[in-house]
């Protein structure tokens, strides 16, 4: 009978056998599959994003404007300019791990080495061609170009890595060990993050049956067989719940994958639901734990928040105000009702204020709501009702290209909402948010946010609240341009409105 390791060891020379799959494939599986093989990869395509940024940028100002024939006057400025660049991204370890980065921390990354890059062309143009000048347009475009040619080939990459995972394709195998049960968190953290590239292939069983909650993962043996189970089932990362095992066996289990350059990683109750900076001292060598605040806890972060929702708002007020007055006249036209409405929903510390949205639902829909008990069943549920009866035909136009929303930019400007942030809710709800309603009306709701540039109307309540408390965690600044990116995206797609 063929065993599971056989059955897993076909699959895997059937997906990367050269017969199986296409020349490019093949050639794309293998450079990804080699660390190094994508650090060079990373690091030509930013080498490709100067050249081709200096050239476009000196052949606009040089020779199709100004009609110049000094084209290349200024090459000598390429290779440092490369050379701080990829210095810079190495120093923050940014050709390594690069899988493993979230999309801000990337963006973070590309534009402070950027910006270092930048500054040196600058000096070094003002002292070397004092006299000859060195125009700024040039610089500035040359900046921009290289910023947004970096950025577009790292998602290019990363677009090619998900789909590859997506097919089971160049996942790391993940191996449990412990009581399945409390290590399900981190199936649940990496499931809110949409982040495929592990596959939880089994568990290990520690001591007696009786003593492990049985999951939905195969056990696929006993610690005993720890070695033999690495080899044969091609483990790529362990996950070790430390509290179902002893220090002797924790030991054992260390010194068996010490060697073979597996990934281990360790869960321990007591720090599951507890915020710390993890360093070693240098004098004692102790590990040693720090607790760490929550980001928008910080002034500085809060007022950085603030200023990018100021710079959003004002912007966009133009462009609101013109639609404002086309929508206005087709809302009218249908049913002569109110052009908008206000919604009591819940802010800051619990506060309450009217969120403004163009009026999707006809004028009695709060009614309807009322006198409709399978309507109202539904909307209990997710607060959501999917084929709403009550939207109007210019509603149902409004909320697929999000437009309804566009007036909460005067709540971003009153300071009630943020760009960004948590998902806005009634008091009716509040009941759901159990503990976490603490950390949660701390941080403003938003008019975007995490939850809907991941899954927007397609995902449950619960999961709804497992990624505002994601955002509320990890936020920072670049988090909330990556989602700002990516609501646009979502909304030219129309992708998951109702």
């Amino acid at each position: 009978m063929t065993t599971m390791n056989e059955k897993i060891n076909k699959k895997s020379d059937v997906l990367f056998h050269p017969s199986s799959m296409s020349w490019a494939l093949s050639i794309v599986l293998r450079v990804m599959k080699d660390s190094w093989g994508r650090r060079i990869l990373y690091v030509l395509l930013d080498i490709l994003s100067v050249v081709f940024s200096f050239l476009l940028a000196n052949l606009v100002f040089y020779y199709l404007v100004n009609k110049s024939n000094q084209l290349l006057i200024h090459a000598y400025l390429v290779v440092p300019t490369i050379t701080v660049i990829i210095f810079a991204i190495h120093m923050q370890d940014g050709y390594k791990y690069l899988e493993e980065r979230r999309p801000e921390n990337i963006l973070a990354m590309v534009f402070k080495a950027n910006i270092v890059a930048y500054i040196m062309v600058i000096a070094v143009a003002f002292i070397v061609q004092k006299r000859l000048g060195y125009s700024r347009y040039v610089v500035l475009f040359w900046f921009l170009g290289t910023l947004f040619l970096m950025l577009s080939f790292r998602l290019f990459v990363r677009l090619v890595m998900v789909s590859l995972w997506s097919k089971g394709l160049l996942q790391k195998r993940v191996l449990l060990i412990g009581d399945e049960k409390k290590l399900s968190p981190i199936v649940s953290h990496l499931r809110t993050q949409r982040y495929n590239r592990l596959q939880f292939i089994g568990s290990v069983l520690v001591g007696n049956e009786r003593d492990n909650k049985r999951g939905k993962l195969a056990r696929l043996g006993k610690l005993e067989d720890l070695s033999n189970i690495v080899r044969n089932y091609h483990v790529d990362r362990i996950i070790v719940d430390r509290d179902s095992i002893t220090d002797e066996l924790f030991l054992n289990i260390f010194n068996s994958v010490s060697k073979t350059g597996i990934e281990l990683n360790i869960i321990t109750n007591p720090f599951m639901n507890v915020r710390l900076d993890f360093f070693l001292d240098d004098f004692t060598g102790l590990f040693t734990l720090r607790p760490k605040a929550w980001p928008l806890n910080k002034l500085g972060n809060r007022i950085l928040k603030r200023v990018l929702d100021l710079v959003i708002a004002v912007l966009a007020m133009p462009v609101f105000l013109v639609i404002m007055v086309f929508v206005g006249i087709l809302i009218k036209l249908e049913d002569r009702g109110p052009v908008f409405y206000r919604r009591r929903v819940l802010g800051m510390e619990l506060k309450e204020f009217d969120a403004f949205k163009f009026r999707s639902m006809c004028v009695n829909a709060d009614d309807m709501l009322k006198k409709d008990k399978n309507l109202r069943e539904e909307f209990k549920k997710n607060f959501k009702i999917r084929n709403d009866p009550r939207v109007t035909r210019v509603g149902r136009i409004l909320r697929r290209t999000s437009l309804d929303e566009l007036p909460q930019i005067l709540n971003v400007l009153k300071g009630e909402m943020s760009i960004v942030g948590p998902r806005m809710i009634v008091r009716e709800e509040l009941d759901r948010y159990g503990d976490f309603a603490k950390m949660r009306f701390k941080v403003k709701p938003g008019i975007t946010g995490y939850w809907q540039v991941m899954g927007r109307q397609e995902i449950d309540y619960e999961e709804r609240m497992e990624m505002d408390r994601f955002y509320i965690e990890y936020w920072s600044i670049w988090m909330d341009i990556v989602i700002i990116i990516q609501t646009f995206w979502k909304v030219l797609k129309r992708e998951g409105a109702y």
